[in-house]
């Protein structure tokens, strides 16, 4: 379709402008922009200047908040560089700033005290009760032997900030 201004056929000054206006039928394709880690502000400006729209938005776990993880169109996944036609309504997947909310449990018997309690930290847990077992002849090679919540093929993430009670022995730990 065309469109001219001033319309065909009108008279018009010497040196006027005539503008025309090319409408195709099928949108010209772009490379998708790289706004992959952007705010969900920089990313609307970029994809703004390459005439792509945005329709909704979700969050996903994620330590980046309002930063963009994911990009789809018509239900397929987009990465930098795929050609999508101009004019196009994506949706995005931004961070909630949050993080993982579950943590993968470390397995700590066999460790010293402190060596469980480092490793525990290290996973965002904390240090439940700590319990001893069996005769107690020498506390410098005291190990965990049990612990609670404890590695099993049914249990191994738990929430954030979960307590690990410790049982602690001179003994080998129990399998």
């Amino acid at each position: 379709m065309i469109e001219q201004d001033p319309d065909a056929n009108t008279h018009v000054k010497m040196n006027r402008t005539i503008y025309l206006t090319i409408i195709t039928r099928n949108a010209p394709d772009v490379g998708f922009p790289d706004i992959f880690e952007m705010t969900y502000l920089e990313a609307r400006a970029v994809l703004s200047n390459y005439g792509i729209k945005i329709s909704d938005t979700t969050y996903a776990s994620d330590i980046a908040r309002d930063r963009v993880l994911q990009v789809s169109y018509r239900g397929r996944q987009v990465n930098k560089g795929d050609q999508i036609p101009k004019g196009s309504i994506i949706s995005l997947v931004l961070g909630d700033g949050k993080g993982a909310s579950d943590v993968d449990l470390p397995d700590v018997t066999g460790l010293t005290l402190s060596e469980a309690i480092f490793s525990l930290k290290g996973s965002s847990l904390l240090p439940g009760t700590i319990s001893y077992e069996g005769t107690i002849t020498d506390s410098s090679s005291l190990r965990v032997i049990k612990q609670f919540p404890a590695l099993s093929d049914s249990l191994n993430k738990v929430s954030i900030g979960t307590p690990v009670d410790l049982i602690l022995s001179n003994e080998t730990p129990v399998q």
